[in-house]
């Protein structure tokens, strides 16, 4: 199986920094509960212009599309 890189890259175009080092991760978790879990702009500006609704009824718009799609 051969692997091809994708359009979407974790560092430019993810919503929440990328690590490589535990100990990174944990300090920027420590970091980020002491702050109120504060959301960096960029990230904010990413997920917004990424999903357009945040009501939690993600699942019923899948199944009403599957539906309509089906009938």
């Amino acid at each position: 199986m051969h692997y091809d890189k994708g359009y979407f890259d974790y560092r430019r175009d993810g919503f929440g920094a990328v690590f490589t080092d535990s100990k990174d991760l944990v300090d920027y978790l420590m970091q980020t509960i002491n702050s109120n879990y504060f959301i960096e702009d960029t990230y904010l500006q990413r997920s917004d212009k990424n999903f357009l609704y945040r009501d939690k009824n993600n699942c019923y718009r899948v199944f009403k599309r599957i539906t309509e799609i089906l009938e």
